[in-house]
């Protein structure tokens, strides 16, 4: 699937209503589900959002952006919905969760020549130097845990802290830290280790309950995304990406 460009609308079509206003999905920045400035590979869950929709007869085009402005603009109102989101309490009173797209792993990353015993459980983090990505699960989590941590706004910073500023631990999903660990050619400098009490969680379109019509909408993407599970669409893209 090609992706001439990536833009900040999607376009409802005709057969969801005459009046029916320009859609706004976004995403940030999170390889491989969500892949900032590259068409050919936008990323697993945009590739997926994009199919599920077409299937469903409306043509999808993402824009990017960090975050913390894609929640506020979902929370408002400004953004149709936001791709590879999280099922996050304090979210639940302005989206509707679309059924899952894609799971993650969540990880906790040392440097390679860390010293000290090798992280397992979320509480080895505390009392440690940790990095998490800003208004991410992850850092949610550290928050509700009253966990000290720094959180930047991208990957590749949190991995430039971790490696060049004396921090411990970077607490983050697994493979988008090890698809940006590959292509920066330093995943030999780390070790990844999973968190052994915290199973895999999905991701899903987080749809924002103050645009027109959104219950409807996720019905509409709902029954796009069977389709593709039913058509082998869905498996290619897994393919594509590896996962």
């Amino acid at each position: 699937m090609l992706f001439p460009k990536l833009i900040l609308s999607l376009l409802l079509p005709l057969s969801l209503g005459s009046n029916a206003a320009e859609l706004k999905l976004f995403a940030t920045n999170y390889p491989p589900f969500d892949i900032a400035n590259n068409p050919q590979q936008p990323g697993f869950d945009v590739e997926v959002a994009v199919a599920a929709f077409a299937a469903s007869g409306i043509s999808v085009t993402v824009d990017f952006h960090p975050w913390a402005r894609i929640m506020r603009d979902v929370k408002s109102g400004k953004a149709t919905a936001a791709v590879t989101c999280s099922d996050v309490a304090d979210r639940n009173e302005f989206v509707h969760l679309s059924d899952a797209i894609s799971t993650t792993r969540v990880a906790m990353i040392t440097r390679r020549d860390h010293r000290g015993p090798v992280p397992t459980v979320v509480e080895d983090m505390r009392n440690k130097k940790v990095i998490t990505i800003n208004g991410y699960a992850t850092q949610k989590e550290l928050i509700e845990k009253n966990i000290q941590h720094l959180s930047v706004n991208r990957v590749k910073d949190a991995f430039n802290v971790l490696l060049h500023r004396d921090q411990d631990i970077f607490y983050v999903g697994w493979e988008s830290a090890a698809y940006t660990a590959k292509q920066l050619d330093i995943t030999e400098l780390l070790t990844f280790s999973a968190v052994s009490n915290i199973e895999a969680h999905p991701f899903y379109l987080c749809f924002s309950k103050a645009w027109p019509e959104s219950e409807s909408l996720v019905k509409t993407f709902n029954s796009g995304l069977a389709s593709i599970k039913t058509n082998g669409e869905l498996k290619k893209i897994y393919v594509k990406y590896g996962l």
